[in-house]
């Protein structure tokens, strides 16, 4: 490959614009900072808390009258 090329995949590609990322005959956006990068999506992580809980029993309903 030349200098303006990229190899990838045994293939010579074009260079990417700038802020884009090569994988095989696709550039892809690079992702903001704060984001994940899972490849075709850029994604913020969620938050997950517990929540409180605590145990209860049950008792048979009363016989019907």
């Amino acid at each position: 490959c030349d200098a303006s090329e990229e190899l990838d995949g045994g293939l010579c590609y074009p260079l990417c614009s700038a802020g884009y990322t090569g994988v095989g005959p696709v550039c892809w956006k690079d992702c903001d900072p704060g984001f994940i990068d899972d490849g075709a999506f850029c994604r913020i992580d969620a938050i997950t808390l517990p929540k409180a809980s605590y145990p209860r029993v049950g008792t048979p309903p009363p016989e019907p009258l």
